[in-house]
């Protein structure tokens, strides 16, 4: 059709018209369990993540890291800055982190009960002063479980897809308060996955989709932030081979998307197992 895809994306839709262009991969020796965005200045990156080094008997561990990125946005200049280990039983199961601006607080969301906690950071965005004893600030109990979460920019809109099941909004009155909801509402299609991203406009949601022998992004159009408009427009394959869809999301400026693929890798004899996560950066306008 024209557009560089590279080696393992193809696109599978019949009238994908996008300019969606897969410009870097990179491989993380750990499992990825939650990202969220970039920061502002493109310069900083945080997720959550897991080790699973079984060489020995010793359990797995959780941590939230903090990248920095040498050129703004670029995945292939990044550099982990800060490996948090998570302690406290508050802290196991738990969800997507979130540090809004400006950069204060951290908001966590519960993988598997009803609530979201809030900790302090001493330092903005500094992981290193999240209270290690998982001591919360506030917490707020939400309508049902959000496992995964997508948020727009201005901290109002929260959304969480449930496969087969179909897409839950969440309406706030103030940004990032969840002592009052503004509303929220159902789209009841079953789509195929359950991890979503949005555009900072809102007029368009991707979705990442496992099925078999490779993990696929689909593309949908609608009116900012309203998932009853929400129109197919195609699909994309990111990743061939093993793995599953692990996080997705959209960079502030709306020109790159960022896709990570959880998959099992084997070191050499004698070296131990880790848990492996491929990481897609793609050009999406």
């Amino acid at each position: 059709m024209g557009i560089n895809l590279g080696p393992f994306a193809r696109i599978v839709g019949h009238n994908f018209r996008s300019s969606m262009v897969r410009i870097a991969a990179i491989r993380l020796y750990y499992s990825i369990v939650n990202m969220t965005a970039i920061g502002g200045d493109g310069r900083k990156f945080y997720c959550r993540a897991g080790y699973d080094y079984t060489l020995d008997a010793s359990p797995s561990a959780t941590y939230l890291q903090e990248y920095t990125l040498s050129t703004p946005m670029m995945i292939k200049s990044m550099a982990i800055t800060k490996n948090v280990q998570l302690n406290g039983n508050v802290y196991l199961n738990s969800g997507p982190f979130f540090i809004p601006p400006p950069g204060n607080t951290a908001f966590q969301f519960k993988s598997s009960e009803k609530r979201v906690s809030l900790f302090p950071l001493a330092s903005p965005y500094d992981l290193t002063t999240l209270p290690l004893t998982g001591q919360y600030t506030d917490e707020f109990y939400l309508p049902l479980i959000m496992r995964y979460v997508a948020a727009s920019p201005d901290g109002l809109e929260f959304f969480s897809c449930f496969k087969g099941y179909g897409i839950y909004r969440l309406s706030l009155r103030n940004p990032w308060d969840f002592s009052y909801f503004a509303g929220e509402n159902w789209n009841r299609t079953p789509y195929p996955f359950n991890i979503i991203a949005f555009k900072p406009d809102g007029k368009t949601m991707y979705g990442l989709e496992l099925k078999v022998g490779e993990v696929v992004m689909h593309q949908y159009a609608l009116a900012p932030w309203d998932i009853d408009t929400l129109s197919w427009v195609g699909s994309y394959s990111v990743h061939k081979g093993a793995g599953s869809p692990a996080g997705l999301f959209v960079s502030e400026d709306g020109r790159y998307a960022y896709a990570a693929v959880f998959g099992n890798g084997q070191l050499p004899p004698g070296e131990g197992y880790y848990k492996i996560t491929d990481m897609i950066q793609l050009q999406i306008s």
